[in-house]
């Protein structure tokens, strides 16, 4: 049987799980803030949509997490830690971003945030953040899954249902064996016993000519005798 996962407090994580929706929460409140912000200024990042897309998968996990206990485990607990301050990291930088273009909208300035490849950069290092993030935390949830599904398969093949069904299948070979072994046998009885019976009458034969020839023997000396008495 697999091991199973070492599993922590339900509260420690469920806190932690809590914790990260509402930063997630945050941060995509913090995005369609700043998607208003750069709509009126035109300018719209691709980025940023990926990001978005990226915080509502986590979102979606971390919600998996809250409704299943079998998801509690201690590796999936320190990777939500690990998503936390991903996630805290993006809503400081989302916050900062929407009200610089903010102020910048109110002051009719026609130039758009992010501005500069720093901030391109820092982007995009988030949304790589935030992708590693995500495929640590599923790649750690499908694990658990394929455990419990392991642990149920080999449950129920030490069932006393699948013993006596296996035990059965045994029997039931055992028992054609032995009625193919049962056949053979037969089959090689009755060619002896034909051949039981040809030697027989083999020997029947030997003797009837062996006894004729006594026969013949015998009236050959009666023959003789009355000659030399006449």
């Amino acid at each position: 049987m697999m091991n199973k996962e070492i599993h922590l407090p339900s509260m420690d994580i469920l806190g932690t799980a809590v914790t990260i929706r509402q930063l997630l929460a945050q941060a995509i409140n913090l995005w369609q803030q700043l998607q208003v912000a750069l709509d009126s200024a035109e300018a719209v990042l691709e980025v940023l949509a990926d990001i978005y897309v990226q915080l509502s998968n986590l979102l979606d996990i971390v919600r998996d997490i809250e409704r299943q206990p079998e998801l509690r485990t201690s590796e999936i607990y320190a990777q939500l830690s690990i998503t936390s301050s991903i996630v805290a990291e993006v809503c400081q930088q989302l916050e900062v971003m929407t009200k610089l273009q903010q102020k910048s909208v109110s002051t009719l300035s026609t130039k758009p945030l992010p501005q500069g490849p720093r901030d391109e950069a820092k982007l995009a290092d988030i949304l790589k953040q935030l992708e590693h993030a995500k495929a640590e935390l599923v790649l750690a949830t499908n694990l658990v899954h394929l455990s419990i599904t392991a642990d149920e398969i080999w449950t129920s093949l030490q069932s006393p249902e699948t013993i006596n069904n296996d035990q059965t299948r045994e029997s039931n070979g055992y028992d054609l064996m032995m009625q193919d072994a049962m056949r053979d046998g037969d089959q090689v009885d009755d060619i002896m016993g034909l051949e039981g019976s040809s030697r027989s009458n083999n020997a029947r034969i030997k003797g009837n000519v062996a006894h004729g020839g006594q026969r013949n023997a015998s009236g050959g000396k009666e023959w003789l005798n009355f000659i030399l008495n006449s």
